[in-house]
């Protein structure tokens, strides 16, 4: 029987994080601008990768960088201490539906590339 009621609590998905009042935490996702530069290089560091150059999106959860994806390279950087998985797929859809069709086109993979030199 207990081997039965672990295996029920091992395929529970996990509990959603929420705040003391009981609320989800609030995702935003928006383009970087120079102003980010600084949090960017910051937040590639901790993760120890190199980061994006050109066109970047942020997410921030709870008012707090967490991850950012170039949109140039489908390079991503997170922060290495928070579960970021989500948060990073949420860039990558949000890519998706920016980018749309520009992103297939060669001209656009060429000029992308170019401007991280």
């Amino acid at each position: 029987m207990t081997s039965h009621l672990l295996t029920g609590l091992m395929s529970r998905p996990p509990k959603r994080p929420i705040d003391e009042l009981g609320h989800p935490p609030s995702v935003t996702i928006r383009p970087a601008t120079d102003a980010d530069r600084t949090a960017v290089a910051q937040l590639a560091a901790l993760d120890s990768r190199r980061a994006p150059c050109g066109e970047t999106l942020l997410a921030f959860v709870d008012g707090a960088l967490q991850a950012a994806l170039g949109l140039d390279g489908d390079i991503a950087v997170a922060d290495p201490f928070r579960p970021t998985d989500g948060i990073v797929q949420l860039l990558r859809l949000r890519a998706t539906q920016q980018l749309g069709d520009r992103r297939s086109t060669k001209a656009a993979r060429v000029r992308r590339a170019a401007a991280c030199r």
